[in-house]
């Protein structure tokens, strides 16, 4: 059975396949009528997947309860009935169990967490319903705060996680990985320099509010994480200076998501395309680089450039096509590309200043160049050669708008000079039928 992410916030519900390890985004679905409607269609074609709900909403709240030492049927009814003096009215609810007192009566402590707005998930819900499909269960991005840290080496029995999503701060209180409080700020100001005074604001916000709440000492130093994409970062460092009640520990988005990666992307292809994106990263931050990034420039293609040649072969004309990657030398990446019977997942260069140029192919450009590597030599000739010419995707494949732009073909055709022509014809006629002239009129072929 296959698995399916569903994203609900304020505004919209988003749909993603798990594939291979990564979500690739399926849909977006408005949070009104015509939305729904479509999350329905959306759910009528995947009636044999499981689904989970992954929700970031403001109305999430959190309970710490205390009851004895009960089991069965006497426990669950205690356990419901404090979710009803909790949060009232709201079935989307759940307890954990946080241990017993180490006394003579065992009192068992609970963490009650409930979504406290249920109207805003029914009309979801019921399409799920509807629908027929496994739904495995609600999850809220708090909940999720605690494994986020276990898997970067951050655990602390106590501390403050502070990230971004949808144009809020999401700020929670951890405690021993459970939330036990958050909340949502909206993002006023999305520039870097806004979202660093953001992240300063909230932090110490939500300091204050456990300290008035008695959840912490006033004195009492804590760690406080904040996960922010890298171009966001040294800002926030500068306006989060480290003091004695919280000590800030910044964490880079891309980084997080490297660490969260699944068993079966810690490979080797996959290590360098994650390498690629930190070695352009760090150039458009200025960093300084080791010396394995600085001598070993790892690029992920997911963009080509096309360059057409009319030659005579035999007598005949043929098109020759020549796709490069952009920022590459040209003849030496053809040289690399020709010298396979089949396409490589990765191309290896030697520059002038003895740096090793790793390209990595994207799966949209591979599939592209697996086109052009079936024709021979490169070339296409005949009928073949005008229809590549008219509609060049219909040859190469429906992915090629994503990799080569049309606007690229075409100015690699005009550069050619390879020009097609349609023609109009108009038959002029006297009064007994009899063709007296004809006019054709040459028009340029519209290429689609």
């Amino acid at each position: 059975m296959s698995c399916r992410l569903l994203y609900l916030n304020t505004h919209r519900m988003s749909a993603y396949a798990w594939q291979q390890g990564n979500l690739r985004a399926e849909g977006v679905f408005d949070y009104n009528e015509e939305g729904q409607q479509s999350f329905a269609e959306y759910l009528g074609e995947h009636r044999g997947s499981q689904f989970s709900l992954l929700a970031n909403v403001a109305e999430e709240g959190h309970a710490l309860e205390t009851i004895p030492f009960l089991q069965g049927a006497d426990r669950r009814t205690l356990i419901t009935r404090k979710i009803g003096q909790n949060f009232l009215g709201t079935p989307l609810a759940t307890s954990v169990s946080l241990g017993y007192e180490k006394n003579q009566r065992k009192n068992e402590k609970l963490l009650l967490s409930a979504l406290t707005n249920p109207a805003h998930f029914e009309p979801w819900l019921r399409r799920l319903s509807d629908a027929e499909v496994p739904l495995a269960g609600i999850y809220t991005v708090a909940q999720l705060g605690g494994q986020l840290l276990k898997k970067l080496g951050q655990e602390n029995s106590r501390c403050l996680l502070l990230t971004l999503q949808d144009h809020s701060i999401r700020e929670t209180y951890l405690v021993d990985g459970h939330a036990h409080f958050s909340r949502m700020a909206p993002l006023s100001d999305s520039s870097i320099a806004g979202i660093a005074s953001a992240f300063a604001a909230e932090a110490g916000k939500l300091h204050q509010y456990q300290i008035g709440q008695r959840l912490i000492g006033r004195d009492e130093s804590l760690p406080a994480f904040i996960v922010a994409h890298p171009l966001t970062i040294p800002a926030i460092e500068k306006a989060c200076p480290a003091h004695n009640q919280l000590n800030f520990t910044f964490i880079d988005s891309h980084v997080a998501k490297f660490a969260n990666r699944s068993e079966e992307k810690r490979n080797q292809i996959d290590q360098e395309y994650h390498w690629a994106n930190i070695r352009q990263l760090a150039k458009k931050a200025n960093v300084k680089l080791d010396r394995y990034l600085d001598k070993t420039i790892i690029i992920s293609a997911n963009q080509l450039e096309i360059s057409l040649r009319l030659s005579d072969f035999f007598g005949e004309q043929v098109v020759e096509l020549q796709p490069f990657i952009p920022g590459i030398d040209s003849q030496k990446w053809l040289n690399c590309f020709d010298a396979f019977i089949a396409v490589q997942n990765h191309y290896d260069l030697n520059t002038s200043d003895n740096e090793r140029i790793r390209i990595l192919l994207e799966p949209d450009a591979k599939a592209v160049l697996q086109e052009i590597k079936k024709m021979p030599k490169r070339r296409v000739s005949g009928i073949r050669a005008e229809n590549f010419l008219r509609n060049p995707f219909a040859l190469l494949g429906e992915t090629m708008s994503k990799v080569i732009s049309p606007e690229s073909f075409e100015r690699a055709r005009d550069k050619a000079g390879l020009h097609l022509y349609d023609f109009e014809s108009e038959v002029i006629r006297i009064d007994t039928g009899h063709i007296k002239s004809l006019k054709i009129n040459l028009i340029d072929a519209v290429y689609i």
